[in-house]
């Protein structure tokens, strides 16, 4: 019938209407069969879809756009080298620095308590309440001095910190092919942490593949510094970088290239990426945000058990324990695997009992130790003998 009415009439419009009455049923199965071959081949490919005009909008797009870390990079970094300022000591930099990044399930965060840990630093934790900024950084008290650690635009222009004085031409020498996170205290840069995330092997044949398909408009944007993001733009082929941005940012340019009428992709991982993701006629999420979602539960789920079990036991014991010696224990315990814990647990008890500071209960302590000492003097070798005591106990207990 359908092509007979064209014959007859040689007008598409009436072929098609004839076509659409006649073979309406099967068209009806057929679009959504199809849709649904589609979802599943992509389950396959480890891809999930969350709709059938998802698969359209990839299909029509003429511009992606991507993020940097964790997409165009393996979001693996790793600390190359880390910059004091201020005469402050690079060590202690890194200490302080781990010290509120491990709050942060981020992969440039991981890299920098995984270093502090290569390097055998501790890090207890010394500081108040963690600020968590997003897309900007982290903020605390030390010591009745404010620390912040995020991206130049944070410190320097949020926060209005300075970069010590006399040391401009050392920060202007900062290596531009790293990442940089920014460490200042009580508004003054104290260190720069230059970060290494290698790009992906595939980055740039990917971009040239995509050109080769049909987006006109290959696209990074990130929230690093610019000479970093210049750096792997020119790497991988983009058609535009854009640097410094927020994620506000992301989803403005997103929301102006569909005003101009584009079709308009966004390729990220992790929560910073959500509004340009979701104004994008079709987002593509990374599963890394996912897995560092789901690793930060099952370690919070763990604390909360390891804290309650130690806590409990400490405030059962007659004389008191610093509560320093409580968050080592517990953080070295829930980074370990839950199958272990309960005999991490018992030793933990045992640090526990031997750091007892009976100074504070018992004075026969002060006459049986320290014969002698007074005011300032004595303070410092109870606090040197109570040190020593807990530095004993742990490596006696095998933490």
């Amino acid at each position: 019938g359908t092509a007979v009415t064209y014959l007859l009439t040689r007008n598409v419009t009436k072929m098609l209407a004839v076509l659409m009455v006649d073979f309406s049923c099967a068209l009806k199965l057929a679009i959504p069969v199809a849709v649904l071959s589609a979802m599943r081949e992509s389950s396959g490919h480890h891809i999930s879809v969350k709709g059938g005009r998802f698969l359209e909008a990839v299909a029509k797009a003429d511009t992606i756009v991507f993020d940097k870390t964790g997409t165009l990079t393996y979001a693996t970094p790793k600390v190359a080298q880390i910059v004091p300022f201020g005469g402050h000591r690079e060590a202690d930099m890194l200490r302080l620095a781990a010290c509120l990044e491990e709050h942060y399930p981020h992969s440039m965060a991981n890299a920098v308590v995984e270093e502090a840990k290569r390097r055998g630093l501790t890090h207890e934790e010394y500081h108040s309440q963690v600020q968590y900024v997003v897309a900007h950084g982290i903020s605390s008290m030390v010591e009745g001095k404010k620390v912040i650690i995020g991206s130049a635009h944070f410190v320097f222009e949020d926060e209005g910190c300075c970069i010590p004085e006399g040391e401009q031409e050392k920060y202007d020498a900062l290596p531009a092919a790293y990442s940089h996170l920014y460490l200042c205290i009580d508004g003054e840069l104290a260190a720069v942490i230059c970060i290494h995330d290698p790009l992906r092997r595939e980055a740039r044949e990917a971009v040239r593949a995509l050109h080769e398909s049909g987006f006109t408009n290959v696209v990074m944007m990130t929230g690093d510094n610019r000479h970093t993001a210049e750096t792997v733009a020119a790497e991988v082929g983009v058609d535009a970088v854009y640097a410094e941005v927020l994620p506000e940012d992301k989803a403005a340019f997103i929301r102006q290239e569909k005003e101009k009428g584009h079709t308009v992709i966004m390729v990220g991982d992790g929560v910073n990426d959500s509004p340009a993701l979701s104004e994008a006629d079709a987002g593509i999420g990374e599963y890394i945000g996912q897995e560092a979602s789901q690793k930060q539960s099952r370690t919070q789920n763990q604390q909360s058990y390891v804290t309650i079990e130690i806590s409990q036991y400490r405030n059962n014991l007659l004389y008191p324990v610093p509560i320093s010696v409580e968050n080592r224990l517990v953080k070295h315990i829930a980074d370990g695997s839950s199958d272990a814990q309960f005999r991490q647990i018992e030793k933990a008890k045992q640090v526990l009992h031997r750091t007892r500071q009976p100074d504070k209960v018992r004075p026969q302590f002060i006459k049986k130790y320290l014969p002698g000492e007074k005011g300032d003097e004595k303070g410092d070798k109870v606090k040197e003998y109570i040190d020593t005591r807990i530095q004993i106990a742990f490596m006696e207990a095998g933490f």
